[in-house]
């Protein structure tokens, strides 16, 4: 692996943009996390605070006997206070996932590992990689977005309710895990939106149903949502060749 390349902010962007690093990835690729914690997280201030994009709102993280906290539904997270935001969601995946499923998943040859094992390794390297602009500011690859991506969503769905085990179960299937993830990604949305998400637990229905049920908090409206995702070849676990984009028309009267 090459050595890391320490870049200026004045010089052009290792991405290959054609923008001087402080236009770019300096600012795109920056920590969500101050570093060293605020002061109101280092003097035990947690307020409510809307989470960026969304609709949500959550406990902020603060800073207690040296570590930083996080509230996850009904569970506190202490982590290093260097670790950035990025790095707390990954290490969050790889708790949802199970860290021994992954390390068993690491033992076996690299065409037989699960996708996200596989955009997992990408994060082992970067310390070493030119990608790692500076501590917390790196060039995503596209491995490595994609497991930011379901990170992300994941730590969403987790904010406001509990993963049922069949759905980490179909997360960690090889076979099951192209349905199980458009599932979570169209969750995420409803949670984004400030819906309660009851994600239905698969052992416990003996009947056909949708995928979950998502209450809006303000209003008690409730949508019952189907989520359901054709396996297709040549991505995601999935063998084959992938299939040509489809270029579908629509037609439409005129007046």
């Amino acid at each position: 692996m090459p050595p890391a390349v320490k870049v200026g902010r004045n010089d052009l962007c290792p991405c290959g943009s054609g923008k001087k690093y402080k236009k770019c990835c300096l600012i795109t690729g920056q920590n969500a996390d101050p570093l060293p914690p605020s002061s109101e997280e280092t003097l035990g201030l947690i307020p409510q605070e809307a989470i960026e994009g969304t609709k949500l709102t959550n406990f902020r993280s603060f800073v207690w006997h040296g570590r930083r906290w996080r509230m996850i539904w009904s569970t506190l997270h202490h982590r290093d206070t260097r670790e950035t935001f990025q790095d707390f969601v990954i290490e969050l995946l790889k708790d949802t996932l199970g860290r021994d499923w992954i390390a068993a998943q690491e033992k076996l040859p690299v065409e037989e590992r699960h996708v996200v094992v596989r955009w997992l390794e990408h994060f082992n390297n970067l310390a070493q990689s030119p990608m790692r602009l500076a501590k917390g500011v790196y060039v995503l690859s596209g491995p490595m977005k994609a497991a930011e991506l379901l990170a992300y969503d994941l730590y969403l769905l987790q904010l406001v309710n509990k993963l049922p085990d069949s759905l980490v179960e179909r997360l960690r299937d090889r076979v099951a895990f192209q349905g199980a993830r458009y599932e979570v990604a169209i969750a995420s949305i409803f949670a984004r939106a400030d819906f309660e998400i009851e994600l239905l637990d698969e052992k416990v229905k003996k009947t056909k149903h949708c995928e979950f049920v998502a209450k809006h908090k303000r209003s008690g409206i409730e949508v019952f949502v189907e989520a359901k995702s054709r396996r297709r070849r040549g991505v995601l676990n999935e063998k084959g060749t992938q299939n040509a984009p489809r270029i579908h028309a629509q037609h439409g009267a005129h007046g």
